[in-house]
């Protein structure tokens, strides 16, 4: 089966919402297995996207593909719980943030 890499395109006041789960740390050392969490769901605005992935801007579209998506991903969530991430899932919706002038 092929490997689909899917483009993802946002506006500026769009974002994502994403559920990492069956996460797999590099190394367990004992007591913190306990305490690392195995499923997450985190919202990444694009303006952080943006942020991170600063060749992903055109515009106010903000235009990745999974892959680096994943790689940012692997890199916020390794800092997020302060342990090296092996693998994880992970599946994304967009959601929008309308903000009143």
């Amino acid at each position: 089966m092929a490997h689909i890499n899917e483009t993802i395109n946002l506006n500026r006041n769009e974002g994502l919402d994403i559920d990492i789960n069956r996460i797999v740390y590099k190394e367990d050392t004992g007591a913190m297995v306990d305490i690392r969490p195995n499923w997450m769901k985190v919202q990444v605005s694009a303006n952080e996207i943006a942020k991170h992935l600063p060749k992903s801007v055109c515009g106010d579209i903000i235009i990745i593909r999974e892959d680096e998506l994943e790689i940012l991903l692997k890199a916020l969530l390794s800092k997020q719980v302060n342990s090296e991430v092996a693998s994880f899932r992970w599946v994304w919706d967009k959601f929008r943030d309308y903000r009143a002038a």
